[in-house]
């Protein structure tokens, strides 16, 4: 099957959500984009796997039981900066009510946010918006 989406093609992403069915839905959305989709259930794990150099594109859930997905994202600027490492895209995905407290979200310096349910379209379109311009242009 030919990827819908040639910017997310070969692109690493790692989702992280205590759900398994979480993590089905995940990987049925992206099948056709051509991203390798790691999923973990826990926070720490998936933190403990960073790489410099790698390429990566984060998508976690918002309530887990270890770490939630703010304080991960926190974890993971703070990894990037530590490690002098370029910026790493998180998309946080939640089933809580946002409402006008967008901001309070993102201030743990995930670069999105989106509620569930969703559809593949929205994940991916959302996905898209949040990739640096270079990765765009080039395609990965």
């Amino acid at each position: 099957m030919k990827p819908k989406s040639t910017r997310l093609a070969g692109m690493k992403v790692i989702a992280v959500d205590d759900n398994r069915i979480n993590q089905l839905v995940l990987s049925q959305a992206l099948k056709s984009t051509g991203a390798d989709l790691e999923c973990y259930f826990r926070a720490a794990e998936a933190i403990e796997r960073l790489e410099p150099g790698a390429s990566s594109f984060f998508l976690l859930d918002v309530i887990m039981p270890d770490m939630d997905g703010l304080t991960a994202t926190a974890k993971i600027r703070e990894w990037e900066t530590a490690n002098e490492q370029p910026h790493r895209p998180v998309l946080l995905l939640t089933a809580q009510y946002v409402g006008n407290r967008r901001d309070e979200f993102l201030a743990c310096g995930a670069d999105g946010l989106l509620e569930k349910p969703f559809s593949a379209g929205d994940l991916i379109a959302q996905m898209e918006a949040l990739l640096p311009v270079e990765q765009v242009a080039i395609g990965r």
